[in-house]
């Protein structure tokens, strides 16, 4: 027996032999008919210095071999010049173009050291642009849209805010044609300065001022409301709104816009967080509520709803300095439209299908209307910190704009007076938009649709087509958007004060 299998174990291994034997043939057969195919020689997949296949191939299969740190590491040791491209990651790129793009809101230079405040350089790619604009375009603005659904009607809506989107989406692309053929003036009041003179600028800067003061308004509603429903529901706005002042006091006075991008960056986390969140939970919400009080048209809302869309598309201030942070510009337009357009697409989709959800009873801050679980509450954090993080860098324009008029442009290694002056300013600034916000949340739709429509539609609809009017070509197109512009002011603002009388 013992014979027998050491036998039968040498005939295995002399097959196991012969069967290796085979396939090594066949391998090298298939090497030599790859070879006189393709006679060339393949290029190794690698960027650096040139660099043995076995040599190369060792370094990969070590531990770590693609990690961007083992190559830095490499190279350093080696003494070879290390490819940037290794130490940079995502979110510091992300970073950096925000920052870059951020700092120069209108085209103005928001850190309180000019030198702190670098150029906006074209560095930024095409999904880098993307996101810019997505993220300049989206807010927690999107949490008044199922209410504005209510104002309008079912069909209505449907209509006037896509119609509302697509124009600014217009009006942007004329901003943005007016900068182009002029490259000399780089900020929005420069560019409206050109077409009308340094009233126009002025006036630019005023209604820049107003829009952003009114956003800060709104944040504070909007905090105080998810704090209310969250954390402290026995609380009023009496209480709520100074305590919302004395967290914001610190970081509002923080000087380096550059110490700001880490809660920019957090922002705009939680608000892509909240979103999706928001729109999973209408879409649950839809499947188990079939509300019967659902108004296909309401004439008589239909222009609240109009100023709560004009709220919601005010990214103007972002295109200019967005464009000049892009590597391909000539890509630009079509990532705008593009981005733009699925921007609306899903503020139409959350308006809609938390109108449909929650019908006439819809409240005015969507997250007010699911039912109270762990994922509303998170949910609920996420906004209320995003509008946290997001105030300081709202607020920057305006205070810029109002401290030119008291203490002048900026200097370098300011005195301790200066600086004490200047905080102290921006807590009476914050006391004043408190107070405002105060007065405003009683009538939060009407609020928001009066800084949409009395703030937000002559930066983003009259003012840009007055200019490529002026300074590009005199098209028909342009009075029409401005006659609409002014008529869409005057009426939505009449309608909105009168709420409030």
């Amino acid at each position: 027996m013992s014979d027998m299998g050491a036998a039968m174990q040498t005939a295995a291994q002399e097959r196991r032999g012969s069967t290796r034997e085979r396939s090594d043939v066949a391998d090298l057969e298939k090497q030599l008919v790859q070879n006189q195919l393709s006679p060339l020689p393949r290029n190794n997949s690698w960027s650096g210095p040139a660099i043995e296949n076995s040599d190369m191939s060792a370094r990969l299969r070590e531990p770590g071999g693609f990690r961007r740190n083992f190559l830095h590491q490499q190279a350093l040791q080696e003494g070879r010049e290390v490819d940037g491209r290794w130490s940079e990651r995502l979110i510091d790129t992300l970073a950096v173009h925000s920052f870059q793009v951020e700092s120069h809101f209108y085209g103005l230079d928001l850190d309180e050291e000019p030198s702190a405040v670098r150029p906006v350089t074209g560095t930024a790619g095409d999904l880098n642009i993307a996101f810019l604009i997505f993220k300049g375009n989206c807010g927690c603005a999107i949490l008044y849209m199922p209410r504005g659904w209510m104002h309008g009607g079912l069909v209505l809506a449907s209509i006037t805010v896509p119609m509302i989107g697509l124009i600014s989406i217009w009006c942007s692309l004329l901003l943005l044609k007016v900068r182009m053929q002029d490259s000399g003036h780089q900020g929005y009041g420069d560019l409206i300065g050109a077409a009308f003179g340094l009233y126009g600028r002025k006036c630019a800067n005023l209604f820049i001022m107003l829009l952003q003061s009114g956003i800060c308004c709104t944040y504070f509603i909007v905090a105080c409301k998810l704090l209310q429903s969250t954390i402290c529901p026995g609380l009023g706005f009496n209480i709520l709104i100074p305590c919302m002042v004395l967290v914001v006091l610190p970081v509002v006075a923080i000087r380096k816009i550059s110490s700001l991008w880490p809660l920019s960056l957090l922002g705009t986390a939680l608000v892509i967080f909240g979103i999706l969140v928001v729109f999973g939970l209408e879409l649950g919400a839809l499947a188990h509520e079939q509300p019967d009080d659902l108004i296909l048209s309401n004439w008589s809302g239909v222009l609240v709803c109009l100023g709560q869309a004009c709220f919601m598309f005010e990214g103007i201030g972002l295109i200019l300095p967005t464009f000049d942070a892009s590597k391909n510009p000539q890509h630009f337009p079509w990532i705008y439209i593009v981005t733009q357009t699925g921007t609306l697409c899903l503020v139409c989709c959350i308006g809609l299908f938390g109108y449909l959800a929650f019908g006439q009873g819809v409240h005015n801050l969507i997250l007010l209307d699911f039912q109270p679980n762990v994922l509303v509450f998170l949910v609920r954090m996420a906004f209320m910190i995003q509008v946290l993080c997001s105030f300081p860098l709202q607020m920057l324009p305006a205070t810029r704009l109002i401290e030119l008029s008291f203490f002048g442009p900026p200097v370098s290694d300011p005195p301790s007076a200066r600086k004490l002056a200047k905080s102290g300013f921006r807590a009476v600034l914050v006391a004043v938009f408190a107070l405002i916000a105060y007065a405003g949340a009683s009538h939060l739709d009407n609020f928001v649709s009066l800084i949409g429509a009395l703030c937000g539609v002559p930066l983003a609809f009259i003012f840009p087509a007055a200019a490529h009017y002026f300074l590009i070509e005199r098209c028909c197109s342009d009075l029409l958007l401005m006659a609409f512009g002014v008529i869409l002011t005057v009426l939505v603002t009449a309608v909105n004060l009168a709420a409030f009388l």
